[in-house]
């Protein structure tokens, strides 16, 4: 009987150890992802402040993590993407057996990567808009 009090005792504080993140944190976390060039960071970060402003949770996170992953994909700065490293992007999602975040991997649908495509324009129409950076047509 001692023995199950004490695995009982021993997964209670195994799972209050393991904290669920909130969407701040995982932003957070996100943004300071060192695989990032730091113009990425920074364009990044500028934009998740940006987002704030007017939005908040889930959605800012969605478009987050997409962004993140292009500039893991791109290995290059944002400013200087082309439209055919963004078609490369999408075509790898819709492809790879790999994952660019080392997260989980999962058969992304067309609907998904319309999505991401729709999260990268919006990221670049900002970019546009918001800073200084120029952009290739």
């Amino acid at each position: 009987m001692d023995m199950v009090w004490e695995q009982t005792l021993e997964t209670t504080s195994a799972l209050q150890n393991k904290k669920m993140r909130t969407t701040e944190e995982k932003l957070e976390l996100i943004t300071v992802d060192n695989r990032l060039l730091p113009q990425q960071t920074a364009l990044l970060d500028q934009w998740v402040k940006h987002m704030k402003s007017y939005k908040e949770g889930q959605p800012i996170l969605d478009y987050t993590y997409t962004i993140r992953e292009f500039g893991l994909f791109l290995k290059k700065p944002f400013d200087q993407a082309t439209p055919e490293d963004i078609q490369n992007y999408l075509e790898h999602k819709r492809k790879s057996a790999e994952s660019i975040t080392g997260g989980r991997l999962i058969d992304v649908k067309e609907g998904s990567v319309k999505g991401y495509h729709y999260r990268l324009k919006a990221f670049y129409r900002w970019v546009l808009k918001h800073t200084g950076l120029k952009i290739s047509p």
